[in-house]
């Protein structure tokens, strides 16, 4: 795995006025933005991006409708087709027991 390159001052301030913001406005998405700054994960850093660029929220991420952005299919918080056909499969179930009482 490649090293990230040496954080320069002006990169340090950067990433130190984000994480305040994110601190403020959405605490418990910190540590994803502090894990991305490592470096170490880019699974880390896609999550951070789409976060900042949704403001902070999950659900925007998921039901994002920028179909041009680059990381539109990598982007997390998406609903797999494969669950998507369980949970539909799941409610079928349910309303045929509902019925049947």
């Amino acid at each position: 795995m490649r090293k990230p390159p040496p954080e320069t001052p002006e990169m340090k301030r950067a990433r130190q006025d984000v994480l305040r913001q994110v601190e403020r406005h959405a605490p418990s998405k910190t540590n994803v933005f502090r894990r991305s700054f490592e470096g170490l994960s880019l699974r880390k850093a896609i999550t951070a991006k789409c976060l900042d660029c949704c403001l902070y929220q999950t659900k925007e991420i998921r039901e994002c409708a920028a179909y041009g952005c680059p990381l539109w299919n990598v982007r997390p918080y998406q609903i797999r087709t494969t669950e998507k056909a369980e949970s539909a499969e799941d409610r079928a179930e349910g309303a045929k027991e509902c019925l049947q009482m």
